[in-house]
């Protein structure tokens, strides 16, 4: 007997990656999960839904995925021109019709307008996160089940002593009926 609640974790952690997932559940008549993990994963969104369902068949899920890359990688900084450019106009505009206004533009200004400047995407290696993910996704699914089991264990025992004790009393009744 499994309990339809439960919760399970499991993390990977190794070489500056830590890759940690999380699901709980609650009774649901379907099944309903519910992901939350980084946007660098939903290109495996059906993969990471038909894992959890080849392990649980109903109830509300809630997965969560966490990544953190401390890998020593390249990082790269991108810059928007078109973005600066129209920052740069507006401050001359801005200058020209307000011309009694003390008026100073540094680059360093410039730099700190929103979404000049931003740090760069870098590669995402699909399939190396999608065998962490999958092989963890799995552990976690694992201990999910065998908390579920240790419940239900829990709530099966207490259903059976509830009816050991009903027909106890059904049977004292019955023998203090003819009385």
């Amino acid at each position: 007997m499994l309990s339809m609640t439960g919760y399970g974790k499991a993390e990977y952690s190794q070489n500056g990656i830590t890759l940690t997932v999380e699901l709980k559940t609650v009774n649901n008549r379907f099944l309903d999960i519910i992901p939350k993990y980084p946007r660098a994963f939903v290109s495996l969104d059906d993969l990471i839904r038909k894992t959890v369902q080849s392990k649980i068949k109903r109830g509300r899920v809630e997965l969560f995925v966490n990544l953190i890359d401390n890998r020593e990688t390249d990082k790269t900084i991108d810059v928007d021109y078109s973005l600066a450019t129209g920052y740069y106009n507006a401050f001359n505009s801005l200058k020209e019709r307000f011309p009694d206004l003390n008026a100073e533009m540094s680059l360093y200004s410039l730099m700190r307008m929103p979404d000049v400047i931003n740090e760069g995407k870098a590669s995402f290696d699909e399939d190396f996160f999608k065998g962490i993910l999958l092989d963890t996704l799995n552990k976690a699914l694992d201990n999910f089940n065998d908390m579920r089991k240790v419940e239900g264990d829990k709530l099966k025992a207490d259903v059976l002593s509830r009816v050991d004790f009903i027909e106890k009393t059904v049977l004292a009744i019955s023998q203090r009926a003819p009385l």
